[in-house]
């Protein structure tokens, strides 16, 4: 019977069941078995593919589209932090260098001043860029 089991029996904490076990093993001169499996033997280390692995791909591709961590984060219902660690593992996996929001704030800026000098107004290319008509105010101003 497992610790679990024999706590919801005697109507108390697991721990105390293992602090019991532990003294009574003492007593009794018997060497309790540790029942974990250290992760280190274990042959696979871990039973499912974690989620920023299964997302990479695509949230690179949005990335280089553009799209915000958030807005990533958002759309695979995972937090922001996930969403970079999957663009860093798609970059790495490749062995590319990873990109930043400075790489990405300075390639949308490059972008708007093409549109810019093509002759489109702020609107127009807030438009193309799926960003604020206020977000390329201020990219041009830079």
């Amino acid at each position: 019977m497992d610790e679990e089991k024999i706590a919801d029996k005697l109507e108390c904490s697991p721990g105390n069941v293992t602090r019991l076990l532990k003294k009574a093993a003492m007593l009794h001169g018997v060497t309790l078995k540790d029942g974990r499996t250290r992760r280190s033997q274990l042959e696979e280390k871990q039973m499912e593919t974690p989620q920023y692995k299964l997302i990479a791909e695509e949230a690179a591709v949005m990335w280089q589209q553009g799209v915000s961590y958030n807005a990533i984060a958002r759309k695979f219902d995972c937090s922001d932090m996930t969403a970079r660690k999957a663009i860093r593992f798609n970059y790495e996996s490749q062995g590319l260098p990873v990109p930043t929001t400075a790489t990405q704030r300075e390639e949308r800026r490059q972008k708007a001043r093409k549109l810019r000098e093509q002759g489109l107004t702020d609107a127009a290319i807030a438009d193309e860029l799926g960003i604020s008509s206020t977000t390329v105010r201020n990219l041009l101003k830079e």
